[in-house]
Order: C-alpha cells, then sequence, then structure tokens
C-alpha cells in the first residue's frame, strides 16, 4: 500500500502552484492602489460625451483592468470603445479577449471574437489561448478549424494552447490532427511546443508517441525531463522513471526540486529502497535538505520502502516542522503496522500546536482497519467526539472501513447512517464492506438501492460491488455486473477491467479472465499481478511464470506482490535455478526481502532442499513475524529435519511471536518423524489451553501416525473418534498399517470398514485387511475379503504386482486365495 497518498497529493498541488502562469502581482495590492482609484475615476469621465480619448489610453486602461480582474471596469472601456468605432482594431480586440479571459468571462471573450470582422494570426492564438485556459475545449476546436480555412496556420502558442486542451479533454485524434499539420506546414518546434506535445500524448496515455518525440528532440530541458517523469509515475512505470533521471544525471541537467520529489516517489513506488537511499546522499549539503516538500518526500519514500527508521531519522533532523509533514510521519507509522507509535505521533501533532486534519485521522483510522486493531480506533473515534471534530466525508468513510474490518456489520451500518445525506463514497465504502463479510447479498441489496434513488453508480461502486462476486458462487452475479458496467459506458475502463479480470480469476473462469486481458487497450502493474496470482493460485505455474517475462518486456517493472505469486510458482514447480534467477531480480532492483517476499523465498528454497539458502533469507528480514517463522519451520520440517524444527519452534516462542495452526502442524509433524510422544502431546494440548487453537485434520494425522508408530493404537483410535471432522483415507490408512503390525485383526477390521465407506474403489484397504487375517491365520476369512471385492468390482490399478501389495510372508498363501477367488488382475 503506498505510504500517505494525501501528502503526494499536497507536495504536487505545491508545486503546480509554484510553476502555474498566473499573474504574480498580488489583487488586492492592485485594486487598493492609487493607479486604480485614478483609472476608476478617468472611466467615470468617460460617461461625458464631450471626452476624447485615444488609442494608446484604451490599450492601457484594458492592460491595467486585466492586471487587476477587474471585469466590471473592463466592461465599461469595452463599451466605450464601441461608442467610439474602435471596435473592429485588432489590436484593441486582442485586449479585450485577453482581459476578459484573466477575468474568467469566457462568454464575453467569445462574444468579442465573434463580433470581430478581421482576423490574423496572432487574434487566434489569443482566443485559443483563451479559451483553453477558461476550459472551452469545444470553441478551442472550433476556432482551430475556422483559422485553418481562414488560411493562418498557428504559431508556438497556438499550437501550445491547443495542445493544451487536447491533453485536458484526452481528445488524442484531435491532437494527433495537430501533431500532423505541424509534420506537413515543417513547423520547427521548440522546447516548450514539444513539451506540450509529449504532456498531450502522456496525458492520453499514447506513452510510445511521448517517447519517440522526447528521445528524438534536438534539445532537452529539465522541464521536459520532468514531464516525462511524471508522466511514467501517472502510469505506474516508476522503473521507467528511475532509468530517465539516471540519463537526466549523465547528460548534466541539474537537478530541480521538482525533478527530485518526482524521483522520490519513483523510488517509493517501486520500493527502490536503494536509489532512494543514493538520492538523499545526493542532497546532502544542498538546498534540498531544508526543503520542507523535498524533506516530506523523502519521508513518504522511506515510508513505501518500508524503512520507518529511516524516515523517523529525515523527521527529527527536520527543525521548522509544518502540518504536511507531521502527518507524512503519522501516515509512515499507520501504514506500517505501528499504530500506536501513530496515536503518539499525532499526540505529539497536537501538543506542538498544529491542528488536526481529516488526512491524519483518516491514516490512523485506515492503520486501525488494516491491522485489525478495534481498540485504538474506538479511542480514535472517541477523541474525534469529545473534541467536536467535524466528521467531513473521507472521516466517515474511513470510520465505515474501520468498523467494517475490525467489528460487524452491524457497527459498519451504523457508521453509514451517521451520515444525513452519504454521497457516492460512502455508499462505495459500505458495499465494499459488505463485500469483505462475504455478504454479496447486502451489496447487492445496496447496489439496488442506489440504482433506485436514481444515483449514478461510479466506477468504485462497480469495484466494491465486483470483489464481492470473486468466489465461485457468486459468478453468475458477477457476470450480470459485468453486463451492467457495459451498459454504464465505463466498457473499456482499466480499474473495471482490473476488477473484471480478477473476479473472473478467482471464480475459476480463466477463459473469460483471459478474454478481457487480450482486450485490454492498456494494461498496468496491476493487471498483470492479476492474472499472475491468479494462474498460481489455480496451479498453472508454468503460465504465471511466462506471463511475468512477458510483463518486463512491456516494460512495467514488478513489485513485492508481482515477486511473491511468482516465487510461490517457482515453489510449487521445485523450480529452483529459476527462483534464484527471480531472487537475483528482486536483489538487482534494490528491494531488500520483507516478511512476506521473504516468507515466499524461504518457502521456495525449503522446498527445493536449499535450507542454508532459506535460513539466510529468514536472517536478512529486518522483523520476522509468524509467517516467515512458518515458512522456515515448515521447510525444516519438509526435509525431515525434526530436531531443528523443535529448536526453532522453542527459539521462535522466546521471540514472543505466537504460533498459529500451521506451525503446529510442523512441530508435531517432526515429534513423529524423531519418535517424541510426549513432546508431541505436550504441543497438541498446548496448541489448544494456550492458543485456543482447535485442531484440524492435519493435527490429527500428524497425532495418529505418531501413536500408531509407537504401537499406542488404543490412543490413536481414541483420536480418530473424538475428531470433529471427518477422519481422512490417509490417518484411516496409517492405523491400519499399526494394526498388521501389532496383529491386531478386531481393530483392524473396524478400521478397514471406515476406509471402505471413504474411499469404496480403492484395493488398498482390501489388501492390508487381507494381510492382517493371514498373519493371524484367518485364512477363510481372507478368501471371503477377496470374494467381497470380486462382488464389489474393485481392481488393481494398472501396474500392480502381487509382491508390491502383500508381505513377503504371506504371499504365496495369499496368491493362493486370490486364485481360488478367480479375482481379476489388471
Amino acid at each position: 500500500m503506498r505510504v500517505c497518498s494525501f501528502v503526494s497529493q499536497r507536495i504536487k498541488r505545491s508545486l503546480q502552484k509554484d510553476y502555474s502562469f498566473a499573474t504574480p502581482s498580488p489583487l488586492e495590492d492592485c485594486r487598493n492602489s492609487e493607479e486604480f482609484r485614478s483609472i476608476q475615476l478617468t472611466l467615470a469621465s468617460l460617461e461625458s460625451p464631450d471626452i476624447s480619448i485615444n488609442f494608446s489610453t484604451y490599450a492601457s486602461l484594458l492592460r491595467f483592468c486585466r492586471k487587476a480582474e477587474a471585469l466590471h471596469e473592463g466592461q465599461c472601456v469595452h463599451r466605450h470603445i464601441i461608442k467610439n468605432g474602435l471596435h473592429h482594431d485588432l489590436h484593441l480586440v486582442s485586449l479585450l479577449v485577453l482581459m476578459y479571459t484573466d477575468c474568467g468571462a469566457i462568454d464575453e471573450a467569445h462574444n468579442v471574437f465573434i463580433n470581430s470582422i478581421t482576423h490574423d494570426e496572432f487574434f487566434f492564438t489569443v482566443i485559443l489561448r483563451a479559451y483553453a485556459r477558461l476550459d472551452s475545449p469545444f470553441l478551442a476546436f472550433q476556432t482551430f478549424e475556422q483559422m485553418l480555412q481562414e488560411g493562418f496556420l498557428p504559431n508556438k502558442g497556438g499550437y501550445i494552447s491547443i495542445f493544451t486542451t487536447c491533453a485536458k479533454q484526452l481528445a488524442v485524434l484531435q491532437g494527433k490532427r495537430m501533431h500532423a499539420c505541424i509534420l506537413a506546414t515543417m513547423f520547427v518546434s521548440d522546447i516548450a511546443t514539444n513539451t506540450a506535445l509529449v504532456t498531450m500524448y502522456n496525458r492520453c496515455r499514447n506513452t510510445e508517441y511521448a517517447k519517440w518525440i522526447f528521445e528524438n528532440m534536438g534539445e532537452v530541458d529539465a522541464v521536459i525531463w520532468n514531464v516525462m517523469i511524471a508522466s511514467c509515475l501517472e502510469q505506474s512505470q516508476g522503473e521507467y522513471a528511475l532509468e530517465l533521471f539516471n540519463s537526466m544525471r549523465q547528460q548534466g541537467v541539474i537537478l530541480s526540486k521538482v525533478t527530485v520529489i518526482h524521483v522520490l516517489d519513483a523510488c517509493g513506488s517501486q520500493m527502490a529502497l536503494a536509489r532512494g537511499l543514493q538520492l538523499h546522499s545526493i542532497m546532502m549539503g544542498s538546498e534540498f535538505e531544508a526543503d520542507l516538500m523535498v524533506q516530506t518526500a523523502l519521508i513518504n519514500m522511506y515510508g513505501n520502502c518500508g524503512s520507518v527508521r529511516y524516515a523517523e531519522m529525515v523527521f527529527e533532523r527536520v527543525k521548522s516542522k509544518d502540518e504536511v509533514i507531521w502527518s507524512a510521519m503519522v501516515a509512515v507509522y499507520s501504514q506500517s503496522g505501528q499504530v500506536h507509535n501513530a496515536v503518539q505521533m499525532f499526540d505529539k501533532m497536537l501538543q506542538e500546536g498544529m491542528v488536526s486534519n481529516k488526512f491524519v485521522v483518516s491514516s490512523i483510522l485506515s492503520g486501525c482497519a488494516e491491522l485489525r486493531v478495534p481498540i485504538e480506533g474506538k479511542q480514535m473515534h472517541a477523541r474525534m467526539s469529545a473534541s467536536g471534530f467535524t466528521l467531513d466525508g473521507a472521516v466517515r468513510n474511513a470510520l465505515i472501513s474501520f468498523y467494517g474490518k475490525t467489528s460487524s456489520l452491524k457497527d459498519a451500518w451504523k457508521a453509514f447512517h451517521m451520515t444525513l445525506e452519504p454521497d457516492m463514497v460512502s455508499w462505495n465504502a459500505i458495499i465494499a464492506v459488505c463485500a469483505e463479510h462475504g455478504r454479496l447479498d447486502s451489496a447487492c441489496q445496496v447496489f439496488s438501492q442506489l440504482l433506485q434513488q436514481a444515483m449514478l453508480v461510479d466506477k468504485a461502486g462497480f469495484i466494491s460491488v465486483l470483489s464481492a462476486c470473486a468466489n465461485q458462487a457468486a459468478l453468475s452475479e458477477g457476470k450480470r455486473m459485468h453486463a451492467w458496467v457495459t451498459c454504464s459506458g465505463f466498457d473499456g475502463d482499466l480499474n473495471l477491467d482490473n476488477a473484471l479480470a480478477n473476479m473472473y480469476g478467482k471464480c475459476g473462469q480463466l477463459h473469460h479472465m483471459c478474454n478481457i486481458f487480450n482486450c485490454m487497450s492498456e494494461k498496468n502493474l496491476v493487471t498483470w499481478n492479476t492474472l499472475i496470482g491468479v494462474y498460481a493460485q489455480h496451479g498453472r505455474d508454468k503460465e504465471a511464470l511466462q506471463l511475468f517475462e512477458e510483463m518486463q518486456e512491456t516494460g512495467i517493472a514488478p513489485d513485492r506482490l508481482t515477486f511473491t505469486s511468482v516465487l510461490s510458482a517457482c515453489a510449487t514447480q521445485g523450480a529452483l535455478a529459476e527462483g534464484k534467477r527471480i531472487h537475483e531480480i528482486f536483489r538487482s532492483r534494490g528491494y531488500e526481502p520483507d516478511q512476506i517476499v521473504g516468507s515466499s523465498l524461504v518457502s521456495l528454497y525449503g522446498k527445493c532442499g536449499s535450507l542454508t539458502e532459506a535460513k539466510e533469507v529468514f536472517n536478512s528480514v529486518p522483523e520476522q513475524d509468524v509467517v516467515i517463522w512458518n515458512a522456515l519451520i515448515t521447510a525444516f520440517s519438509q526435509n525431515g529435519y525434526g530436531e531443528q524444527v523443535l529448536e526453532l519452534f522453542n527459539t521462535m516462542q522466546k521471540s514472543n511471536i505466537k504460533p498459529t495452526g500451521v506451525t503446529f502442524i510442523s512441530v508435531l509433524s517432526a515429534c513423529s518423524h524423531v519418535g517424541r510422544i510426549d513432546e508431541a502431546w505436550h504441543n497438541f494440548l498446548t496448541m489448544q489451553v494456550c492458543y485456543q487453537i482447535e485442531p484440524v485434520v492435519d493435527h490429527y494425522n500428524c497425532m495418529i501416525d505418531l501413536l500408531s508408530r509407537a504401537g499406542r493404537l488404543d490412543d490413536a483410535e481414541y483420536l480418530l473418534d473424538i475428531m470433529l471432522s471427518e477422519p481422512t483415507v490417509a490417518s484411516l490408512m496409517t492405523l491400519l498399517g499399526a494394526c498388521r503390525k501389532e496383529l491386531d485383526d478386531v481393530r483392524g477390521e473396524r478400521i478397514a470398514e471406515k476406509v471402505f465407506i471413504l474411499d469404496p474403489k480403492s484395493p488398498s484397504p482390501y489388501v492390508m485387511l487381507s494381510n492382517i487375517y493371514a498373519s493371524v491365520g484367518r485364512m477363510d476369512d481372507a478368501l471371503g475379503l477377496m470374494k467381497l471385492m470380486r462382488d464389489r468390482d474393485i481392481l488393481f490399478e494398472p501396474g500392480d504386482s502381487m509382491s508390491s501389495l502383500f508381505d513377503e510372508e504371506t504371499n504365496a498363501e495369499l496368491y493362493e486365495v486370490y486364485s481360488e477367488a478367480n479375482v481379476c488382475i489388471i
């Protein structure tokens, strides 16, 4: 999960303010000046019929009205210009358009244009800029066509305006037409024009065109480098963004604050800690070290890379902290699982006189929700209520998600009803909670309620419902939602296509998932992760690994989730060489193993018998959790190292890691391998009494195997009888084998009867019981059993032989029994 997205958004908004094209003069100072009062007096005198004014005075008046954004005064000047018959002068008309544009009066600017008799290239450029700035794309495109029809070609300003409009409207076809006009007229593009063109293609997600233009530009500056890097981040191409940054440095381009912040964001998105550290070292001693926005971006980057310690170091070094940097640190703690520290930081923030904001509160509530820690979240809610904190939409929605994940669906609904007029985000939040609780009926009911209220369901709402449909039982409802998506005009949306692919994949409909994937015009990291993960979960490991290669060929860099899925596929395949290669790719991208990827690596090396590598990976993870401990213990257990498993288990407990049911399966299996009966009983009981873990079939199987090997058949059969679930064939056959060893024919009959019911077509229990009968001299019963096999049409599998099925001691006698019974052997 990305740390503190709102911090990134605030940084970007600040950057946009720093590089805006707005007039730098403060309006209030301008309007309160003596010059403005003098202008007002001049305008008042214009009403006199005796006053005559020359062209240059009109121009000066319009420029000042533009500067002061004085619409009323500008309209007075306009009326006087018309009165004196100068309203067809191109220079004055252009100044009028500029004045109305700066005052935000698009209709007045348009009226000036349509009432003008003559036009020239400059005037067309002015009006195109006006339409672009005031978000009137239709008028901009229409005017551009008129310009061409009148025989005028745009200049640099005209092209920049039209490309800006195309970028805002995602009008790539119109943009390509403008681009073709540049090429056809041999217009010499400069850096500013190319920057606008590259921005347009990037915004319209035609990245190949943007890259081609960028790579073929004769001259580039820091601005276009920043445009390319920022575009890569918007399209989840963080790896390419970092490559651009390296090229930028090699060409000696001076780093700007914009560049540094974008690249830190790229390092965070790719979890490329090593590269982030490298950039941080470059900034040491520079002006960036004292820049709050850069320091906030550093904290954000370290948080996304999972390095809380480095984030803390940056935070502590900042002398004058603002609200944003405090919020960033709270978010780092919240989303790294350190909710207690997040709350403490929140308290310190208030003590320092900072104002509590919705972003910080939402961040803490989200952290509590993800970690399923209800106490801290409820305390935060109580604080908000006691202090009179305004529950705006973001906080209410965070509360809905928090109660949905940590409490009951009922509590989530209570949080939802705190909103008198819930917005679409609130509805989406409650739909998501219903989905998480597995209540597809409730999610669909909310969806239907939205339709009845004539509310337009947005993309997030569809994504939440599709998430609820992501299981085999909900396939028909998922298909219905797919139809709704298409009818609502969202067909082809990237995020919805990802949700649909995930839904079909989780439902086992891999062909539908592939159809959606193949029809997608654009694919991002989520798309590839969805397919790779689904294939790995369904045992289609070769396809998962093949998709991993295709993904890299497209230039999309894998993240930790990708590596987790492909390493799991390698483990299932036992593909040690491929797993090592992927591990090396992981390291080459500057990643350090965390608990999740580390667990996948430990499992891979464990299943392939490389326990030394498994232990090395385990030791390289800074903070081991129960998942990676289980992976290591299971690795040693699967390879038959029972003593080491028990040692690791003791070390795990001393490290205050609470074991799970998976842990005890490996521990009991190890006890079985080394014959530790008393220790097995102790752990079996400790699991239930101390850790409240109810034993499942695998736990019973381990115990039955151990007790059967030790000849303690009474205890083994007792465990079979008290199992809450149906015993498995494996458990019963283990005990049946022990009955043969102990010559316990009576117990063997009881156990065999149970196997006959569970696996009626298997010859193994019949053969095993025949061995027991023969061993105790009950040849008549052995003969009757063979006849029973014949009556039930139970045949040997192809390739079975007498010697492989019967004991050596009884083989000859039983062969005679089989011959006499005339049992068909295939």
